[in-house]
């Protein structure tokens, strides 16, 4: 996706994110590129980082304002345990505390001046600002004596203080940010019982500060007419009398509220139907298309889309990726995933894997070669996701394929593959493209190939993976001659060096001719039947179950497979 931004423009560079829910220790996110892709697998930390950036660049979280959402469920669960495990032996040690660092680039003289210095956490001059929720100080002294005097069973966030700062060490407000962000959430703050109010919110702070002005002004001038009009005079009037010597009448007036309760009277409508009465897939792309107007916005956006795909038919999430793809004016665009389609179709050189335990950690695609993400961007239907979120991954050529080392797995350890986190992937001819990815992210990958009478051409076509600890390639090294003394395959086009004439060989004609249900005389004939009937055979073969017999290259395989824990 080529960027459309203004260089003059800030951008969004990095973030260290720490102490945030499940991240503890800290966190780099690269946001360097105008798309970033982050795929990994459920409880990672994708929404996390997600909602830390916006949390950074707004002061919201899941659409309340922050200094209304704090608890302690915000904190890393582990580093509240510690700071109460000590509060029981009455001790007071460094106290949890969450700190998001947004580091910064471009931008006119005024920004960089005041945002630039080195009060950051890599000493250098910088250009940015920390958003942090930590103890005040100011408190030590009574939290000192509440450990002393009672158990604390909670963390004491009355106590907590939320500030911005900039690299300079001056507090800075939200509002005067130099770049804000939109949270598009198809699952999550936008739906419930305030579904209409929480778009609406959401929707109206993506809009200019001179529009939301206007709109609060007209809402103002509206509630100053209504107090005017002779109904609500009338209404007034009517009202019984307090008859309370010394006390005043009463009377009715519309209430205007604070600056921003003007913000409850209007509602998203999408065809005249408001928004919480509209489908989950309209609401996702009404999010996203309104997200991705081409109006330029009064200040650099970050779009931050969670699993986009959601509630989409192919055809819509197909035209939401590709306005992704278009780009968008002074925008940059960060979304998870969980689906191949959007993370080839957007390409692999934006995608970050999160992953690690306890704590996430980032790790970007930056060895594939450019044949290898165009292969991948042209082929959206591949699975590469599949690859890159299982523990570890077997790939075949076909379904057939599939069915039998799901076989060879069940009776070496009693249950399917996928139970353990491996998945088995039908990857066709792309065998060298897919290693060349997992090779990048250093995931265990097992290749099950036929040699098709040309072990040597295998030799050399996988050379490169010879000695890597993270792949592993088998197939038989032998060679096999026909076995067709009746000569039934006059013109040689059966192969004998594949998968089916292995097992045929393993299993002896007898065997197969029973888990088939057929009475072919010859193997020849078995083999001719099980080519053009791989999936069949392959069904057969794997109902059959413990009493068929896998060839040794595959067995030698799921072994050197359970050894990469």
């Amino acid at each position: 996706m080529a960027s459309t931004s203004n260089p003059q423009d800030t951008q969004i560079q990095q973030v260290r994110i720490s102490g945030f829910k499940r991240i503890r220790n800290t966190l780099d996110v690269d946001l360097s590129r105008p798309l970033t892709i982050l795929v990994g697998d459920n409880g990672v930390g994708k929404t996390t980082i997600l909602e830390a950036i916006h949390l950074a660049l707004t002061g919201l979280y899941r659409g309340e304002s922050i200094r209304r959402a704090l608890s302690q469920t915000l904190f890393n669960s582990e580093n509240v345990g510690s700071f109460l495990e000590a509060a029981a032996k009455h001790n007071l040690i460094v106290l949890p505390c969450i700190t998001i660092e947004v580091f910064l680039s471009g931008g006119d003289v005024h920004v960089t001046e005041l945002f630039s210095g080195a009060v950051n956490s890599t000493h250098l001059k910088r250009c940015g600002f920390t958003f942090s929720i930590s103890f005040d100080d100011d408190y030590r002294a009574e939290l000192a004596d509440m450990i002393s005097s009672e158990s604390l069973s909670s963390l004491p966030i009355e106590y907590y203080e939320i500030k911005w700062m900039t690299f300079a060490d001056a507090p800075v407000m939200p509002r005067k940010l130099p770049i804000r962000s939109i949270m598009m959430n198809p699952t999550g703050e936008w739906l419930g019982g305030r579904a209409d109010e929480r778009a609406t919110r959401i929707l109206v702070d993506s809009l200019s500060e001179r529009q939301q002005m206007s709109l609060a002004q007209d809402a103002r001038m509206v509630y100053d007419q209504w107090n005017g009009m002779k109904s609500l005079k009338a209404a007034s009037v009517s009202l019984p009398k307090v008859g309370i010597a010394g006390m005043s009448d009463i009377d009715l007036a519309a209430d205007s509220g604070t600056v921003d309760s003007w913000k409850r009277s209007v509602v998203v409508r999408l065809n005249a139907i408001p928004y919480a009465h509209i489908g989950a897939g309209s609401q996702s792309m009404l999010q996203a298309s309104l997200a991705l107007t081409k109006q330029r916005p009064d200040k650099p956006v970050v779009l931050l889309f969670e699993e986009p795909e959601n509630h989409l038919s192919h055809s819509n999430l197909n035209k939401l990726i590709c306005s992704i793809v278009d780009g968008a004016d002074r925008r940059k665009i960060v979304i998870t995933t969980h689906s191949s389609f959007v993370a080839n179709t957007l390409g692999l050189e934006n995608l970050q894997v999160v992953g690690g335990d306890p704590t996430p950690a980032c790790s970007s695609l930056t060895n594939l070669s450019g044949a290898t993400f165009d292969f991948f961007r042209k082929l959206p239907g591949y699975d590469t996701l599949r690859l890159i979120l299982s523990r570890a991954a077997i790939l075949v050529e076909g379904p057939s394929d599939e069915l039998i080392v799901k076989l060879a797995y069940r009776q070496n350890h009693g249950k399917l593959p996928i139970q353990d986190g491996i998945d088995v992937i039908s990857v066709g001819s792309g065998f060298l493209r897919f290693l060349e990815l997992a090779d990048s992210i250093y995931k265990p990958v097992l290749v099950l190939t036929d040699n098709d009478g040309k072990p040597d051409t295998l030799e050399e076509k996988y050379a490169q993976y010879r000695d890597c600890r993270y792949v592993k390639i088998c197939y038989v090294k032998t060679v096999f001659q026909p076995d067709d003394p009746e000569e039934f395959d006059k013109d040689k086009k059966l192969n004998w060096n594949t998968l089916e004439a292995e097992l045929l060989r393993k299993n002896g004609l007898d065997s197969i001719n029973a888990w088939l249900d057929k009475s072919y005389s010859s193997n020849v004939r078995l083999l001719n039947y099980m080519e053009h009937h791989k999936t069949e055979t392959a069904l057969a073969l794997f109902d059959a179950g413990s009493d068929v017999s896998i060839p040794d290259y595959i067995n030698e395989g799921l072994t050197w497979l359970a050894r990469q824990r």
